[in-house]
């Protein structure tokens, strides 16, 4: 970190790049652990169904879970990136809003001050903290909006394809059955996950 002769002070500049920093790396930590979940749930489910090695009724005790587990992390996963991506914006903001005084010296005092104010910025509602990025243009990142929405929604058709698998292998083997019941599942869920999963606002 970049200081003056006295220790307790740092440039402003610094303190909110450090801190940007520090959010999208956390950021960045948490996209690696859920496309790595997904990328070990998905191909262990379908291994499983394709086996053909154990009792159905063993195969499901394993499967069962691992669907509930994948489809639970995207939940999260959308939530989890969304929030930490507006954590790490609002640092940007700060270096807008402050452009002029970015040379000024703060003590540590003005750092908790700051942080104080980070904290508040994290109690209000996801749509609340978009709509102020808005004003700053900071929301406008297609590779964000890939990550946050995009990647999950193709994980989530992997796991519909998983399911339909799964009923046709162990339930009936009646493959336009399976598509039909898939299809209704999939709009049900499909309207669910886009008011309570991947709604970019909750």
């Amino acid at each position: 970190m970049a200081r003056s002769k006295n220790n307790d002070f740092c440039d402003l500049r610094t303190f909110f790049i450090e801190n940007a920093h520090l959010q999208d790396h956390l950021l960045q930590s948490y996209r690696m652990f859920f496309i790595t979940s997904q990328s070990i749930l998905i191909p262990l489910s379908a291994l499983i169904i394709f086996s053909g090695d154990l009792y159905d009724i063993v195969e499901l005790i394993f499967i069962i879970p691992l669907i509930s587990i994948g489809l639970i992390s995207l939940f999260f996963w959308s939530r989890i990136t969304a929030r930490r991506g507006v954590d790490t914006s609002y640092w940007h903001m700060q270096l807008l809003k402050n452009e002029n005084y970015l040379g000024k010296k703060l003590s540590e005092v003005e750092k908790k001050n700051c942080f104080s104010e980070f904290k508040k910025w994290q109690f209000k509602s996801l749509k609340e903290r978009k709509n102020i990025l808005k004003k700053y243009k900071l929301l406008e990142s297609p590779p964000r909006n890939f990550m946050e929405w995009w990647i999950p929604k193709f994980f989530y058709i992997l796991w519909m394809t998983i399911f339909a698998l799964m009923i046709y292998y162990y339930f009936v083997n009646n493959i336009f059955f399976v598509i039909l019941v898939t299809v209704i599942i999939s709009i049900d869920i499909y309207y669910l996950q886009h008011k309570f999963i991947f709604n970019k606002d909750v």
